[in-house]
């Protein structure tokens, strides 16, 4: 997936969240409708994230990384990436 998909996928996230949330304020956590967003919810997120665990090239940069570190750098960028979903609707 190109990255300007990836991108839009995110944004896709945090809109269909905010719809979630708004939701489940109004008719509550159980009602049909909720479940049915936060459904879509879990598929689009299960989406990005398939496509942020395939296998990629190494870039150059990467390839200059010790092999002792990537593990490492790997672990941040995916701890980046959750911070991210916390941070951003707090915005």
């Amino acid at each position: 997936m190109k990255e300007e998909s990836l991108n839009r996928l995110f944004f896709e996230i945090q809109d269909v969240r905010e719809e979630m949330i708004y939701v489940a304020n109004v008719f509550g956590y159980t009602h049909e409708r909720t479940i049915r967003i936060s459904q879509e919810l879990d598929q689009l997120i299960n989406e990005y994230q398939k496509h942020l665990s395939k296998p990629k090239r190494k870039t150059y940069v990467y390839s200059k990384v010790p092999a002792k570190y990537r593990k490492v750098l790997e672990k941040t960028l995916q701890l980046q990436f959750i911070n991210l979903l916390f941070i951003l609707p707090n915005l």
